[in-house]
């Protein structure tokens, strides 16, 4: 029952799978950065505890997947299209971080802005104003939390 619910799931397992590579890269990345004695906060910090967020989810993802009955989730509309889009979008924002190009502010609030419209598609543009907002207040606050707070450059 279980093996059928997974192949029945294709899509869903594929981008598990990814989501878990990406949590024990960015957790073995984190893990291999150097602390420094001048930083409150080491900068392998971050990627380690999304890491480990990732790989925890994951975790409980594959035993609710595993736990789920038949079919159950399978061939949601649109799913196809979004999952290779997310990473996309993910590749391209993390490009964008390492380029130091585009300061952390506007990067991240353009990510998380694109991010909601394809998690959550909406077409009323009051809530459209309402999503770039929130992704710029997001990534302000973000941006005042890691600078003033943990003293650590973005």
């Amino acid at each position: 029952m279980a093996g059928s619910s997974l192949r029945n799931n294709g899509f869903e397992l594929t981008f598990l799978l990814l989501v878990l590579l990406a949590g024990a890269a960015s957790l073995k990345a984190g893990l291999a950065m150097p602390s420094s004695p001048w930083e409150a906060i080491g900068k392998g910090a971050f990627p380690t505890v999304l890491g480990g967020l990732a790989l925890g989810l994951g975790a409980l993802k594959t035993i609710e997947m595993l736990l789920r009955g038949d079919g159950a989730g399978a061939g949601a509309p649109g799913l196809s299209w979004r999952i290779p889009a997310t990473f996309v979008l993910m590749a391209g924002y993390v490009a964008v971080l390492a380029s130091g190009g585009v300061h952390y502010v506007a990067s991240t609030a353009l990510f998380c802005f694109l991010f909601f419209l394809l998690l959550a598609p909406v077409r009323d543009m009051k809530a459209v104003t309402g999503l770039a907002l929130l992704s710029a207040g997001y990534a302000a606050a973000v941006f005042a939390i890691f600078t003033r707070f943990f003293f650590i450059n973005l």
